[in-house]
């Protein structure tokens, strides 16, 4: 052993006095460029000073941390076994008394010792302050050790991949030109046990093995220390069962190549067969306790035009779009109008929104609002229209299901409109003390909601609720400032039509849940993944999780 490190030390000591003599030369550079006289005025020397102290450190920092670490581990890595295939010492080295496994781990590990010797030289001589020379230096400022890791990690597996490459091809440069080609064919050999990974691992343990799979320089750890053991281990394979027996070390190569992607394949084989039946069973189960699964399972049955509510909200819908457009100019509130929310008491109300703009309406303006709302054909129209939509049986919007996500759902920002309309109008009603008309109109409002009630995404559920909360917002002050001027079947009526809500998300759950898996599924088995990965379903477009959702399939 002691022989061995020995001539290691003697066929690398060369090298290693370069190594130190190219970084003298730099540090020499260094002072020098800092103490070149300069031609600016006097008071601008120490400005002139900060920059090239500035330059300095930038170009020592891209040096010791990125440049120099990986050429040391370049030419390391491809000289250690080079230099006995070109001086034809293999075959005395493999006669002597010493194993072939012995020969190649002291010529890897003191590689690697030799190598990180020479990475604390460059940060030593690059980083080290020099006052005496005018020049301060100091080590980056990592805040957290994962970059100073990787920096050491990224320069072994430099130096491991290119020694394995050396024994492929047994010149330098063909090997160092090999090198990264070698790390770039180990991630495609590591992604398969990835995949497996996350098919057999639990739950917990793939949180920890990926706990750091939002950041990307976390994530490379495991893949680094993978590569970097498995170069090493298939280099002892290649010289012990090939070079140091006179077998072609390609043929070694591409057969255990082969044989990874075998055991890959059928791995991933038999994996895929079992969850395929194991899902198949747990789907049964599921069925059987009636929660709904399927894209078919949750869209809504046909409903005939004479029981669709949705073709006359289409209408109220219309008009109401024709309205806004013709009082654009001349009625700058009425956009804000819908946006309405009162405190009140006993002497009045009092209204607000979040633009202040009601907070300005004069009474003429009130006026003026309450004959648009009162006697405008279009208006007196619309409430007219919703007013007896509330009361179809069902009500069936044409949703276009089959898009998925991109599915156009227009008609909601549509009812909230008309909520908003029916809300502002119950309020000139109660601001014009005629409470009971006031009070029929917030029942109006109230009911428009349940128009949504068996729409199955949990968006639309919550939006029904927002209809309800504005409607519940009408009958505050009605009943706060003047409740004897409604009667008791009027109250009886509208703690039925409360009763009879559900206020449960269960049903938008479970029909979020069937529609984006359905979805989610049949992309992936027709191999169409772009509108996952766009739409950002597995991460943001770009980030390290949706890359490896598009590496995996």
């Amino acid at each position: 052993m002691k022989a061995l490190i020995w001539k290691e030390w003697r066929e690398q000591r060369i090298f290693l006095l370069m190594a130190v003599g190219l970084l003298l030369c730099i540090a020499i550079i260094n002072i020098v460029y800092l103490n070149i006289p300069s031609q600016v005025a006097t008071q601008s020397l120490h400005e002139e000073l900060l920059r090239r102290l500035d330059n300095i450190n930038y170009s020592n920092l891209f040096l010791g941390w990125v440049i120099l670490p990986a050429l040391f581990a370049f030419i390391l890595g491809a000289v250690s076994f080079v230099k006995e295939f070109s001086n034809n010492t293999q075959d005395f080295l493999i006669q002597k008394p010493i194993t072939t496994a012995k020969i190649f781990w002291v010529k890897f590990f003191f590689g690697i010792f030799l190598l990180l010797f020479i990475i604390q030289l460059c940060h030593i001589v690059l980083c080290v302050p020099y006052s005496s020379f005018k020049m301060q230096m100091s080590l980056p400022d990592f805040q957290y050790p994962t970059p100073l890791i990787m920096f050491y990690l990224l320069s072994l597996l430099i130096y491991s991949s290119t020694f394995f490459s050396s024994l492929l091809l047994k010149k330098e440069l063909p090997a160092i030109l090999l090198s990264p080609l070698i790390i770039v064919f180990g991630l495609l050999c590591l992604l398969p046990l990835y995949l497996i990974s996350f098919i057999i691992l639990p739950s917990e343990q793939l949180q920890f093995l990926f706990s750091g799979i939002g950041d990307d320089i976390t994530f490379y750890y495991f893949p680094t220390a993978i590569l970097l053991t498995s170069f090493a281990l298939f280099g002892s394979l290649l010289w012990q069962k090939a070079i140091s027996k006179g077998i072609k070390a390609t043929k070694i190569f591409f057969t255990v190549t082969g044989i990874i992607f075998g055991i890959y394949f059928v791995t991933y084989t038999i994996l895929n067969i079992s969850a395929g039946l194991e899902l198949s069973k747990t789907l049964k189960q599921v069925k059987a306790q009636g929660i709904k699964m399927t894209l078919e399972d949750i869209i809504p049955p046909p409903v005939p035009d004479e029981e669709n509510a949705a073709l006359v909200y289409q209408k109220a819908f219309d008009l109401v779009e024709e309205l806004n457009k013709e009082y654009k100019d001349k009625w700058e509130y009425l956009p804000w109008v819908y946006n309405t929310r009162y405190s009140f008491d006993r002497e009045g109300i009092y209204y607000y929104n979040n633009d202040g703009k009601l907070e300005e309406l004069t009474p003429e303006q009130k006026k003026a609002f309450s004959q648009l709302l009162f006697e405008d054909t279009d208006s007196i129209n619309i409430f007219s229209l919703i007013e007896k939509s509330v009361d179809f049986p069902a009500c069936r919007f044409d949703i276009k299901y089959e898009d998925g996500p991109a599915m156009l759902l227009p008609h909601i920002q549509k009812m909230r409109q008309l909520s908003r309309f029916v809300a502002f109008r119950t309020y000139l009603l109660t601001d014009e003390k005629k409470y009971q008309e006031a009070f029929n109109s917030a029942f109006v409002g109230l009911k428009l909601g349940e128009s949504l009630k068996d729409e199955p995404f949990l968006t639309h559920q919550l939006v029904r609720i927002a209809l309800n909360g504005i409607a519940a917002a009408s009958f505050q002050p009605i009943i706060s400032i003047s409740p004897e001027e409604i009667s008791i079947k009027d109250y009886q009526n509208l703690i039925a039509e409360i009763d009879k809500k559900e206020n449960k998300l269960t049903k938008g759950l479970e029909a979020e849940l069937a529609f984006i898996n359905t979805f989610i599924f049949k992309k992936l088995l027709t191999g169409n993944l772009e509108e996952l990965y766009e739409g950002g379903i597995f991460g943001e477009p770009g980030s390290t999780t949706s890359k490896l959702f598009l590496i995996f399939y």
